[in-house]
C-alpha cells in the first residue's frame, strides 16, 4: 500500500470504529439503561461489539503491517540509504548498494515464505527483462540463509539481482514483506509501498 492510500484506509476503519459505538450509545439511550431489556437489543448489542472488535482488528493490522514499516521507510526520504551490503547470489559476491550509484533502483525486501512475494517476483523479472534503460536495476533481498533463497531462486527467472542481508537499521525495522523501495541515481530514497505490486505499477512507478 502507498502511505496515501493507508491514511485513507485507517480513516475508513475508524469511521467504523465511531459508528458501532455510536449504535451501542444510542441503544443504551433509547432504553434509558446501560444493559438491553430484549433479545432483540442484546443482538443488536452483540451485533455492534462484533464490528468494533473488527475495526479494531483491521487498525491494528494495518498500523503492523503498513503503516510502521512505510513510516520508517519514509524517514529516510530523500536521504541516502548508506550501508546497505549484502551477499550478491546472482553474481557470487559480496555487494553493497553504494555500488550502483548513478543507477534507478527498486530494492524489494522479501522472503520465500511471503505468498505476496512470490507472486511479485515475476513481475519484477519481466519489468527488467523489458526494460531498455541499463541505468535500472531491480535489487530482491531477504534475511534468510543463503541456502534457502539460493534453493528458491533456482526456480525463479533470474533477470534481477538476488541477495540476503545479516544487518541493517532501516531493513531491520521492517516487519511486513514484501515492501518495495525506489531509489533514485543519487542513492536517495524517493518512494516506498508495502505489499505486493503487479508489472503495471511498477513500470509507472519507475517512470514517473
Amino acid at each position: 500500500m502507498t502511505p496515501t492510500l493507508v491514511w485513507w484506509l485507517k480513516i475508513f476503519i475508524i469511521g467504523l470504529m465511531l459508528h458501532s459505538i455510536w449504535g451501542i450509545v444510542r441503544s443504551a439511550r433509547n432504553n434509558h439503561q446501560l444493559l438491553p431489556s430484549s433479545r432483540k437489543e442484546w443482538t443488536k448489542l452483540f451485533t455492534e461489539l462484533v464490528y468494533l472488535c473488527i475495526a479494531l482488528f483491521l487498525f491494528f493490522m494495518v498500523q503492523r503491517n503498513f503503516q510502521q514499516p512505510l513510516s520508517a521507510v519514509l524517514k529516510y526520504e530523500g536521504k541516502e540509504l548508506s550501508q546497505l551490503k549484502f551477499n550478491n547470489l546472482t553474481e557470487h559476491r559480496a555487494d553493497e548498494l553504494a555500488n550502483y550509484k548513478g543507477k534507478t533502483i527498486i530494492l524489494n525486501v522479501w522472503a520465500t515464505w511471503c505468498g505476496p512475494c512470490r507472486r511479485e517476483l515475476p513481475d519484477l523479472n519481466t519489468l527488467k527483462a523489458d526494460s531498455k534503460n541499463k541505468e535500472f536495476v531491480v535489487i530482491a533481498l531477504s534475511d534468510e540463509a543463503d541456502g534457502t533463497v539460493e534453493k528458491f531462486i533456482q526456480t525463479v527467472p533470474r533477470n534481477i539481482i538476488y541477495g540476503t542481508y545479516r544487518s541493517h537499521a532501516l531493513l531491520d525495522s521492517i516487519g511486513t514483506r514484501p515492501i518495495s523501495i525506489l531509489i533514485d541515481k543519487e542513492g536517495h530514497v524517493k518512494n516506498v509501498v508495502a505489499g505486493a505490486r503487479g508489472y503495471s505499477f511498477f513500470n509507472d512507478w519507475v517512470k514517473d
